[in-house]
């Protein structure tokens, strides 16, 4: 294994218990031969303890984003204590490692990219990423003054009734209510939506 240049092996005598980097040394201000009484051992076993969140916590971030919830419900489940993992978390989000805004308005890229979304399912979308409660309720707001529900809703509507065919008016409306619901649109929104839908309004006219 390559030895990473940034971090050093702690010995106590002749005894290794483990390592730490070297700004963490540098921040605890170790040096080599020095006396290792009940502070220092105390001060060290908490440094290990950070050092070691810190880079379980940083390893999943990498492999992607989490939030600030999430964050503290796996060091927490990794047997950390709170002290330690908010420690972690308070260094992470000045890194900006986590960063809950960011987090929130790439998760409504993600939902709006190919196709709009209402905002049920835009809220259902931040808060399964464990998004605080205000965070969530900015985004959504955000998402709302940023487009036209009714006019998205019924782009979608009309699209999907193109593609049905010759299907009863109820059919095809009970199966675009519940595409438009699944998109998270609101019944009032979806009822104003469906009304313009042209497909709909020609086959109810001639039936």
């Amino acid at each position: 294994m390559v030895r990473d240049p940034s971090r050093a092996v702690i010995k106590v005598g002749k005894r290794a218990v483990g390592t730490l980097s070297l700004n963490m040394i540098k921040e605890l201000g170790l040096v080599v031969e020095q006396v290792f009484d009940e502070q220092v051992e105390s001060q060290l076993a908490q440094a290990m303890d950070f050092d070691s969140a810190l880079i379980q916590a940083v390893r999943r971030i990498k492999k992607r984003p989490m939030s600030k919830a999430q964050v503290h419900l796996r060091l927490r489940d990794l047997g950390y204590d709170e002290v330690t993992t908010q420690c972690v978390i308070d260094r992470l989000i000045e890194t900006g490692l986590i960063d809950d805004d960011t987090l929130g308005q790439s998760i409504l890229h993600q939902t709006t990219r190919s196709r709009p979304a209402g905002p049920n399912l835009i809220r259902q979308k931040l808060e399964h990423q464990s998004l605080a409660p205000d965070t969530v309720d900015q985004i959504v707001e955000q998402s709302q003054s940023e487009s036209d529900p009714v006019k998205d809703a019924r782009q979608l509507a009309q699209q999907r009734a193109d593609t049905m065919g010759q299907v009863k008016p109820v059919t095809k409306m009970r199966r675009l209510w519940g595409y438009l619901t699944r998109r998270g649109y609101d019944q009032e929104t979806i009822q104003t939506a469906l009304s313009d839908v042209t497909d709909i309004q020609e086959q109810e006219e001639s039936s």
